[in-house]
């Protein structure tokens, strides 16, 4: 917010403008950085697990760090980066994941990585990311879930193998 203060010069009559500097940045009052650093294998229909959190305000996580729970209505922007590695496959296998919304898969939220592995190389570590606007409900909850015929397994326990942003805009 610019504050401007009108004021009258006495003996001239002119009229002196001052601005203050304040800037207001609004607050939507609905953010979370939530991630994970474990290892984790997923098989089709189980949703990543976000074990820490950053700064955060009005979004919980429940159902052992599995679900996010926004707790106020508004449009909201969504990242989401996973790190991928296949596991027990040789050969190509599509990873699949994305948003669902009380259950439901948000459209426009499926996002597909290739992940190829020739027995017995190792495969360098791919990341699928998704973003997405959306508009939600307060109470609505949110899970990033894989969608893969194969299991599919978090590299390098200790990095970040899994992050969401979930920001009200």
């Amino acid at each position: 917010m610019i504050t401007i203060v009108k004021a009258r010069i006495k003996r001239s009559g002119q009229k002196q403008i001052k601005a203050s500097n304040a800037i207001e940045i609004k607050n939507q009052g609905a953010f979370a950085y939530l991630y994970s650093t474990q290892s984790q294998q997923h098989r089709r229909n189980t949703a990543v697990a976000f074990e820490r959190k950053g700064p955060n305000n009005n979004i919980a996580v429940i159902n052992q760090n599995r679900t996010i729970v926004v707790r106020r209505r508004g449009t909201y922007r969504i990242n989401w980066v996973v790190t991928l590695e296949s596991t027990d496959v040789s050969g190509n296998e599509t990873a699949r994941y994305n948003l669902t919304r009380n259950g439901t898969v948000v459209p426009g939220s499926t996002y597909i990585e290739n992940v190829q592995l020739t027995m017995p190389e190792k495969l360098r570590p791919k990341q699928l990311m998704g973003l997405l606007l959306v508009n939600l409900r307060a109470g609505d909850r949110l899970q990033i879930v894989s969608r893969s015929t194969q299991n599919l397994i978090r590299i390098r326990p200790g990095d970040v193998t899994a992050s969401i942003v979930v920001n009200r805009v």
